[in-house]
């Protein structure tokens, strides 16, 4: 199967895409500046809000519907992505950045399709526990916050897991790239933030894999890119949204073909409801800024200790799966939070409220 990755690889291809991202990299910058993007109220707010529609309108399925990117987020490319203005693509960087390595390179990110497997179905069978537990709750099944917070724990050490398995790679894949190569992923990483990609000719390799396994190496190449050319701010940023993606959202989201918008989502859901309605949201808003932070402080020592590898060091398992932990028990607490405004919403709403939720959710 290696074969098939590299079969229609030629050397002149970097040759010829050098010259054109060297040019691109000399006139541009980044649409947005992450450094100032914050976490406000109204986004916290926003993401909860919109989260009620999916969670008490959605199915199981939805709820456990994640995208592959959405998995192990600590190599940068979200924050590279947001600064864009989201005009990159996960498959046109990773198409980019597999242009550029050389067959043994490309050999490290294919063999981590099944390297990092057995973590990632670790992960996803962690997080499909804590789906079926926020359910019960749904079901007026009882399960205590503690019980809860444990799931927690185990799905934040599985995914920092999945992350130090991807990130070991990726290290050494860094340790092996050329001044040419890093120079190309520079160039590229230039080109892509500033809505500027058009101006790198376009080279696709044949890799003779599957449509999930194309998404998977997508998912991989993306980052490899991200992380090698990004800084600590860009391993550190985080979106409102990641944080307990556990209410369907995601789903909503990907259904519509990115067409909806979580703001849009929010006014309209904010729209139905009563002050008293409104204020138990807010008290759930209220925890979770707390807990945000206290989560990108455990996320930031988290990345220190994956980037040791771009170093060449090893990345301390022991330390990633403490770090892990700690970050799943704190993203729990905002996900219980969440769940039960939203499940005290649920019992305050009339009938014709939940007629008129309802009816926001695309059929």
């Amino acid at each position: 199967m290696q074969k098939a990755l590299t079969r229609n690889f030629t050397a002149s291809a970097l040759i010829v895409m050098l010259p054109l991202l060297a040019h691109a990299q000399d006139r541009t910058q980044p649409i947005r500046d992450i450094t100032k993007i914050s976490i406000d109220e109204q986004a916290l707010r926003s993401a909860v809000t919109s989260r009620t529609l999916t969670w008490l309108t959605g199915t199981p399925a939805n709820n456990d519907h994640i995208s592959v990117g959405r998995v192990a987020n600590f190599f940068g490319f979200v924050g590279m992505r947001v600064a864009s203005g989201h005009s990159l693509t996960r498959s046109a960087v990773a198409r980019d950045a597999l242009i550029v390595l050389d067959d043994t390179q490309r050999a490290v990110l294919f063999s981590l399709l099944e390297a990092d497997d057995d973590a990632l179905q670790q992960t996803a069978l962690a997080r499909i526990e804590m789906n079926r537990a926020l359910e019960g709750l749904l079901n007026n099944q009882t399960i205590t916050q503690e019980a809860f917070l444990e799931l927690g724990r185990a799905y934040g050490e599985s995914e920092a897991e999945l992350g130090r398995v991807i990130g070991q790679a990726f290290g050494d894949i860094a340790q092996t790239l050329t001044p040419s190569q890093q120079e190309a992923f520079l160039a590229i990483r230039a080109a892509h933030v500033s809505g500027q990609a058009d101006q790198i000719t376009p080279l696709r390799m044949q890799t003779g894999l599957s449509r999930d396994e194309r998404q998977d190496l997508a998912n991989l190449a993306s980052r490899l890119l991200s992380w090698t050319t990004g800084t600590t701010e860009y391993n550190d940023f985080l979106v409102v949204g990641k944080p307990s993606q556990h209410f369907g959202f995601v789903s909503l989201r990907s259904t519509s073909t990115h067409g909806i918008s979580r703001g849009e989502v929010a006014k309209d859901v904010w729209n139905i409801l009563t002050t008293e309605q409104q204020n138990m949201l807010d008290a759930a808003v209220a925890h979770n800024l707390e807990a945000f932070d206290d989560l990108r402080i455990v996320r930031s020592q988290l990345m220190r200790a994956l980037e040791a590898a771009l170093d060449g060091d090893v990345i301390p398992a022991s330390e990633v799966r403490r770090l892990g932990a700690e970050m799943g028990m704190i993203e729990a607490r905002m996900t219980w939070a969440q769940a039960n405004a939203i499940l005290q919403v649920r019992d305050h709403m009339s009938e014709a409220q939940f007629a008129q939720l309802s009816a926001l959710r695309p059929s």
